[in-house]
């Protein structure tokens, strides 16, 4: 189910966000705290990136048991401020592969000692919303978006431009 969706209902929405483990040796503290959350039948989870993307390996792993075993959609985040196009499209493609369809993309914290005026997404990627200038051109970019890869987009966007 697609999370935008849940949210559009008029029914009251309740969700919870997991945090990936920072090392392998905790993986089962998080998927056992998962376990106990599922159970209480939530809308939809979360499940972030991590800080500057420190822990991300574990995101869709965790995000992929929630749907698999628990029957609770979810929702995996994807920070793109130190990402490349590549590195992108690898995620993308493996949140895909487990069956990970909602996707909550963001800039993310800037990690520490990050150039900012070099960062690769803002190269690869454009601003968001220079991209997505006038519900036209947004239309045609997610039609293209689409046909290629076969997502749903959704989009929400704020003004900080920073």
């Amino acid at each position: 189910m697609k999370i935008i969706d849940i949210i559009k209902s008029p029914k009251p929405t309740l969700s919870f966000e997991v945090f990936p483990p920072k090392t392998s040796q905790n993986f089962e503290s998080v998927r056992m705290a998962v376990e106990e959350i599922a159970a209480l039948k939530p809308d939809f989870m979360s499940v972030t990136y991590g800080a500057g993307g420190g822990t991300s390996d574990f995101t869709a792993d965790i995000a992929a048991g929630i749907q698999d075993r628990h029957g609770v959609p979810a929702l995996a985040h994807m920070t793109c401020v130190s990402s490349s196009r590549e590195q992108v499209r690898r995620v993308t493609d493996t949140l895909k592969d487990k069956g990970i369809t909602n996707i909550l993309a963001l800039r993310g914290d800037i990690p520490e000692g990050f150039d900012l005026t070099k960062a690769d997404y803002r190269a690869e990627f454009g601003r968001i919303s220079a991209m997505c200038q006038g519900a036209d051109s947004f239309e045609a970019w997610c039609t293209l978006y689409r046909k290629i890869t076969g997502w749903e987009i959704e989009l929400a966007t704020s003004t900080d431009q920073s």
